[in-house]
């Protein structure tokens, strides 16, 4: 993994913005405890049913939520490494965004690819509705680099991946796209219900 976001060192970052707090993960298994520790599904998106050109929206469910991506100039669904990744037609930036279900974190594998699909360095920036970004620097082996966010008191409802830097003609990539939902409040009742009648049981 190689994933460096500059004047960021540990795996877990708060940033404070008007609307939320937004905490930033560069560590997968911090990142799932976390989801962990407030209740949350998850729930991964990775392409592998989808292959070539899209026109806008390219859209998908899971959890309850309703994923939408686009970009000028459509969509393209290649693979990297023998994965499926999703990426754009053209060298512009990526937004997907989410309804449904509140997605209180997310996460995924976020590069640049050639037209060919293939790694190359860039810095890779990710930008949610909020205005919360972060940029990090992406090699031509980090297909795997993984970033995620969770919310500590709204839903996030899009995310942008651009590329403001690129060493040659790239586009903005994601692979295993992965939601935490938790569930609404009548789900919740249900479950300490479920929870309590199993108590009295015993």
């Amino acid at each position: 993994m190689n994933f460096v976001l500059p004047g960021i060192i540990a795996s877990v970052v708060v940033t404070s913005t008007s609307s939320a707090a937004m905490l930033s993960f560069t560590s997968e298994s911090a990142f799932n405890l976390a989801t962990g520790a407030i209740g949350a599904t998850q729930y991964t998106e990775n392409f592998n049913d989808l292959d070539g050109y899209y026109l806008n929206p390219l859209s998908g469910t899971m959890g309850g939520v309703t994923w939408s991506a686009s970009a000028f100039g459509g969509l393209f669904v290649g693979q990297v490494n023998s994965n499926a990744a999703l990426s754009t037609a053209l060298a512009v930036p990526l937004t997907i965004d989410f309804s449904g279900n509140d997605v209180r974190a997310l996460s995924a594998n976020f590069f640049g690819t050639n037209q060919g699909f293939s790694v190359v360095a860039s810095f890779v920036k990710i930008t949610l509705l909020d205005g919360t970004s972060h940029t990090g620097y992406i090699n031509t082996s980090s297909s795997t680099a993984f970033l995620g966010f969770h919310s500590t008191d709204s839903a996030i409802t899009r995310i942008t991946i651009s590329l403001p830097l690129a060493f040659g003609f790239a586009y903005p990539t994601v692979d295993n796209l992965s939601i935490a939902v938790i569930p609404a409040p009548s789900a919740l009742a249900l479950i300490g219900l479920a929870g309590f009648s199993r108590r009295r049981r015993r």
